[in-house]
């Protein structure tokens, strides 16, 4: 009996037995041993991994005496999924970021961690991701980056009204975030004292910047207000 290994196999495989007898006679294929099934007398496939002993023989007839078994021997692997990642750049707004995963085929258990732990991160950065399949018949690892971008926040702060030099007026402005922010004079004849009011050194256009530095999770952000500082009337008494 001529018997060609078919060689190492996926577990998802089937094979296509052949095996030819020096007689002509047809040669028939059992499993010795292992996770493997013969269907339709040739068609080889497999029930998990490991090694599967298959078996060719020819009984013979009145003209040919039984032939000698031939076995090979097979190994058979897991066979390696598709992993694919997606949602990988991400904006921070203070809930879990947890990444997509399409395996191929569809609908494949997936073990999903972040910078080697279960729970999906919630803070700004970068975070090496890695899923991975692992069933009866799959196995397969699929790496990636997680980039979660600081988040963007915003600054209400109402329009200044005009005033005189010789005003003094109190800033007020709130960040979307709830974090402290700052006042500064862009330009003009401004000055700000006590963190939050504004006074002035003389007549002409101020601007006064309203900012929030941000932090790990939120982006800074700025936002300018003009006026006009007139000269204060003076009153004029003659006798």
């Amino acid at each position: 009996i001529a018997f060609p290994n078919p060689g190492a196999q996926c577990v998802t495989n089937q094979v296509g037995l052949a095996g030819t007898s020096s007689s002509g006679l047809p040669v028939t294929f059992s499993i010795f041993s292992g996770p493997g099934n013969i269907v339709g007398a040739t068609n080889l496939s497999f029930t998990g991994t490991g090694v599967v002993r298959v078996i060719a023989w020819q009984l013979g007839n009145i003209y040919y005496d039984m032939a000698s078994c031939v076995t090979n021997s097979i190994t058979v692997t897991k066979a390696v999924p598709g992993i694919n990642l997606y949602d990988l750049n991400q904006n921070y707004d203070g809930t879990p970021k947890s990444v997509t995963v399409i395996t191929a085929p569809t609908g494949l258990p997936v073990t999903v961690t972040y910078n080697g732990g279960p729970d999906a991160p919630v803070t700004a950065g970068s975070y090496a991701v890695r899923a991975v399949v692992d069933t009866l018949f799959y196995y397969g690892v699929g790496s990636g980056t997680l980039a979660i971008a600081q988040g963007t926040q915003t600054i209400a702060f109402a329009q200044i009204p005009d005033q005189e030099t010789t005003n003094r007026t109190g800033l007020a402005a709130t960040a979307s975030t709830g974090l402290p922010g700052t006042f500064s004079i862009g330009s003009g004849p401004g000055v700000i004292t006590d963190a939050t009011n504004l006074s002035f050194t003389g007549a002409g256009a101020v601007s006064v910047v309203a900012s929030q530095a941000g932090d790990v999770n939120w982006a800074s952000v700025a936002v300018t207000n003009w006026l006009t500082v007139t000269k204060a009337a003076a009153s004029v008494f003659l006798d």
